[in-house]
């Protein structure tokens, strides 16, 4: 394509996709979550539009262009803004458009959200609340709301709440992932201001990062040989309860 001034080519391109793209744009986000752009004093969307996307920042709690241009590796020859491309091409092939929300699962589910003109993030984020549809892996709905809430009966939909904020806040999406200890145990995620569960399904579990302390059970399954041979007798558990603890606060900072 053609290399023109980007706001020209939305005006003129894209004025079906308006309404969407200004829902998908979070202004006070996009100043919180880079820090330069509130110093700066700058429009959010003008920078992001003219210069923001090429830096590949986030445009919206939930759209990760990152992720978004593992699914359309030809989008980095284009000089097209990924949100755009998601609102004209990707929404319509069920493309993701964060780690946190899996946009083919939730077709399956709700196959009104694949008709044309339709968004699928836009149709869950407008949607009443499926507490059987988990938007991501180790993202527990039902178990979420339940342990939240406030938020399952405020306004705001859960998962962008948990995007936005609730990640950072130590609201866990789930009991097998711990968000503040996970941001205790990654400083580089949390100097980074990444979403810890987000980061965690892009490259923290390929990295072999834990979503969680370990629990007794890791520990047995690592140490088997070394249990006593007479479990009845409780001195012989001495040992093992004492290297358990090692073990613990050497994997969680948590004697």
């Amino acid at each position: 394509m053609v290399k023109m001034d980007i706001l020209k080519y939305l005006k003129r391109e894209a004025s079906q996709d308006r309404a969407a793209l200004k829902a998908l744009f979070d202004a006070n986000w996009y100043r919180l979550r880079y820090a330069d752009i509130g110093k700066a004093g700058v429009d959010p969307f003008t920078h992001y539009m003219e210069t923001g996307w090429k830096e590949g920042r986030e445009p919206f709690p939930l759209f990760d262009p990152a992720w978004y241009g593992r699914q359309f590796p030809e989008l980095a020859s284009q000089a097209i803004p990924p949100l755009h491309h998601y609102l004209s091409i990707g929404a319509q092939e069920g493309a993701s458009p964060s780690p946190l929300f899996d946009a083919k699962a939730y077709i399956r589910r709700h196959p009104e959200a694949c008709e044309p003109g339709t968004n699928a993030l836009l149709h869950f984020l407008a949607a009443p609340v499926d507490p059987d549809f988990n938007p991501c892996p180790l993202f527990n709905t039902s178990w979420y709301l339940g342990a939240n809430p406030a938020i399952a009966a405020g306004p705001e939909n859960y998962l962008l709440h948990f995007a936005r904020a609730g990640a950072f806040e130590g609201l866990n999406p789930s009991p097998d992932f711990d968000c503040d200890w996970y941001l205790e145990q990654n400083p580089d995620v949390a100097d980074s201001g990444a979403n810890p569960l987000a980061h965690y399904i892009t490259a923290g579990a390929d990295e072999g990062r834990r979503p969680c302390p370990p629990s007794p059970l890791d520990w047995l399954n690592l140490h088997a040989a070394e249990l006593p041979d007479d479990p009845d007798e409780p001195e012989n558990w001495i040992g093992a309860y004492e290297r358990y603890g090692e073990y613990s606060a050497a994997h969680t900072g948590r004697p």
